[in-house]
Order: structure tokens, then sequence, then C-alpha cells
């Protein structure tokens, strides 16, 4: 049998003749839809459904979880990393510890400590670092305190818009640094108190 199926291919590649394995395949084509959205309904968020990871997850179905290692959270536009997170479904609650992690939207948060209502968007991080998708505007923290989606006040932190490089020298040619900054993302405005 093995012979044969060696003939057949000898026979097959000694033919000039194009196969179909020889013809390239046209690259497939993206079509818009009105079914993708760049935002998620505010009237929807609460009805998506929430995926967990982790080396380790413990916890009571519908009450809480408890991941180790490796652990993640995604609900809609928003993923949660940490070395370790408890998660509380009664009052929709993450505390995570240890290389947090959060890109909500493509805004993107890392810290030590996370207490977070996840729907609400509204919590505090600890020793945070930030970037904002829209802007590129960026910086770090002693504090970062989630109001909403939309609006963020960060605790003696800095401020800058210059786009960072990979040396390990790298300065930026401007930075903002304050006790306390609001920063509301759907104005587009950010007020420093106590700046430097």
């Amino acid at each position: 049998m093995a012979w044969a199926a060696t003939a057949a291919w000898n026979a097959q590649a000694q033919s000039k003749e194009p196969t179909l394995w020889d013809t390239a395949l046209s690259a497939p084509q993206l079509k818009a839809s009105s079914q993708l959205q760049e935002a998620i309904a505010p009237e929807l968020r609460d009805q998506l459904p929430s995926y967990i990871k982790a080396d380790q997850i413990s916890g009571q179905a519908d009450i809480n979880a408890v991941l180790e290692g490796s652990a993640e959270l995604r609900r809609g536009d928003t993923i949660i990393r940490a070395d370790r997170v408890e998660y509380t479904v009664a009052d929709d609650t993450v505390n995570a510890q240890g290389n947090v992690h959060i890109n909500s939207a493509g805004n993107v948060y890392q810290g030590t400590a996370l207490k977070l209502q996840v729907d609400a968007f509204q919590g505090d991080f600890t020793d945070a670092t930030y970037q904002f998708l829209e802007t590129q505007g960026h910086g770090d923290a002693d504090r970062v305190e989630f109001i909403d989606r939309d609006n963020t006040v960060v605790y003696r932190a800095t401020y800058t818009t210059c786009l960072r490089d990979d040396s390990a020298s790298w300065e930026p040619d401007w930075v903002l640094r304050a006790k306390r900054i609001t920063l509301d993302r759907v104005e587009d405005v950010g007020v420093a108190y106590g700046g430097a």
C-alpha cells in the first residue's frame, strides 16, 4: 500500500499541470457590518458574560472565584490580568494583587493592587502607570481612582504625551507633575492641582 501511494505521488509530481495545491488562494476580504461596534452600549454591558482563566481556580459558582497564577478576567472590552484575582459576583468586584494589568477599550493601566467594580468601572489602583489610546497620554501615579469609564483622577502623578522609546535613559521633552490630575476623556480635558 505504501508503494501505491508513493507511485501516485511521483506520477503527480512529474505532471506539468498545476494542481489546486500549486494555486495561490486569494486573501480573505473583510466586509463592513452594522453588527460590529466600536463601543459597547451601556444597556448591554451588564448582560455580557465574564471569562476567567488561571493556573488555579477555586470558588463557588455564581458567588465568587479566586484565580491564582496568570489570572485573567475578561468582560466586553475590559481585560484584567494579575498574579491573583478575587471576583465577587454579587457586587461585581475584583480585588487583584501582583503585576496587575488592565486594558479597558485600549486604555492600559498597570500597578500592584486593584479594587474595581467591573461594569461601573469604579475603584482604586495603587502604584500605577497608565496610557490612553486616543491621546497617547501616559504617566504614573501613587494612586489611580476610577470614577467611571471616562473619568479618572490620578494622585501624586505625572502626565505627558511624549512618545516613549526603548532606551533605558528615555526622558520626555515635557512632563506635568501634580498632587492630583483629573482626566475627562469625553471632553478631552485634564486639570492639574498642586502642579510643579
